[in-house]
């Protein structure tokens, strides 16, 4: 029987994305082989059962190994330790297929999304599978092409973030082969049946008001998302309503409420159980993206995104090629995240611009309830084209 044998380098559970990504595909691809999770042995910082954490069926098997747990001992260095303890685990797992004879296995597929690992794994003439997220030009380019000459196969995120590699690695055979595959959505578990008013009972929120949400993270790759300009183009439009913003870090959280004065409009529900995500969508009258900046803003594939579809919740977004591949005029309100500048070019015109183009489509999103029922009825249908059952089969379909 085929194996898989995903190996990832991340703290499990984790309350990031990439944890519930790495999780849900695996009980995904568990559906058509046998799939064995790899993880290093580190101190978790969410104290639960990752399978009951991430609503996941027990499907498949997690085995840890040993990492010099480096960051656990100066957990506010960065720099070169983080580096070392990566370099660990992919010895760690180097040292176990050889004690497992999986190396070289023909039934055994190598999967993975982390360079350090799969540049080890493509010095050894495995021919693993790599999953790419990100494009990092700092990486040293000789290196990133010698692993993907050596991959089996290349799954990619977005297109964005393909064009940026090919353009990056232009002789690279195996590049130009790649293909994209988007992230995926369970659409039974947050198709909950609880209506909203039942929601914000149990949650505990005002069943008077309407309520926007955004729900994720507030940075990414130490990046702010964008969300400072979801509050102030929210208060600007002076609604009866209330902006809730469910996902930490803790210190912007102290950050946004100074910077807007801790307005009892804006509720921060902090970091959040994943189980609880369901509740918190069903709850909202409307949804939001925020705009990422730079290069992330062509490279995401946020899981989010499809999270919000399989809600029914009506999506504000920004119109960006990374967005619009999955949402259009019938199924979300759609806003232009780079306004054309005031008549003097300013940058202070701009960002105004900006503010009021988007707090006109909150106001559509609070007031028009039968273009906001026709636009959640589209997303429900259109959330079941992205399950991550149909991803694994594709991906599986790819590798073989």
């Amino acid at each position: 029987m085929t194996k898989l044998l995903y190996i990832a380098n991340l703290r499990l559970p984790t309350d990031k994305a990439h944890g519930i990504q790495i999780m849900k595909s695996c009980e995904a691809f568990a559906e058509f082989v046998e799939v064995e999770l790899l993880v290093p042995r580190l101190t978790p910082l969410v104290k639960k059962n990752p399978f009951s954490y991430y609503g996941v069926k027990k499907d498949f098997a997690i085995k840890k190994v040993f990492v010099f747990e480096i960051l656990a001992l100066t957990r506010w260095i960065w720099g070169w330790l983080g580096y070392v303890q990566s370099f660990s685990f992919s010895i760690g797992v180097i040292f176990y297929l050889f004690f497992k004879n999986k190396m070289y296995d023909s039934n055994t597929i190598l999967y993975s999304r982390d360079y350090m690992t799969l540049f080890l794994l493509a010095l050894f003439k495995t021919h693993p599978v790599a999953e790419i997220h990100d494009y990092r030009s700092k990486k040293p380019k000789r290196r990133i092409n010698f692993i993907f000459e050596r991959c089996r196969r290349i799954i990619v995120n977005s297109e964005g973030t393909l064009q940026a590699l090919q353009n990056h690695y232009p002789d690279n055979l195996q590049l130009k082969k790649a293909q994209v595959v988007s992230n995926g959505v369970d659409f039974d578990y947050f198709n909950i049946k609880e209506t909203k008013e039942v929601a914000r009972q149990k949650l505990g929120i005002d069943s008077s008001k309407k309520i926007i949400g955004y729900l994720g993270r507030l940075e990414t790759v130490g990046q702010e998302k964008g969300v400072s300009e979801i509050i102030q183009s929210f208060l600007a439009t002076n609604e009866d309503a209330l902006l809730y913003i469910v996902g930490g870090p803790e210190h912007l959280i102290k950050k946004y409420k100074q910077e807007f004065n801790n307005n009892d409009k804006v509720v921060f529900s902090g970091q959040v159980d994943y189980s609880l995500v369901p509740l918190y969508l069903r709850s909202f009258d409307a949804v939001i993206v925020s705009t990422p900046e730079g290069q992330h803003a062509q490279t995401t594939s946020p899981m989010k995104l499809f999270e919000y579809l399989a809600s029914g919740k009506v999506i504000i977004a920004p119109k960006i090629p990374t967005i619009t591949k999955y949402l259009n005029d019938n199924n979300s309100i759609l806003f232009d995240p780079n306004p054309v500048r005031g008549r003097e070019g300013s940058q202070r015109a701009s960002a105004s611009n900006g503010t009021e183009a988007l707090s006109e489509k909150m106001k559509i999103a609070i007031y028009d309830t039968e273009l906001v029922d026709k636009l959640s009825q589209q997303s429900l249908h259109d959330a079941k084209n992205y399950s991550w059952h149909n991803r694994a089969k594709l991906i599986l379909d790819l590798i073989k």
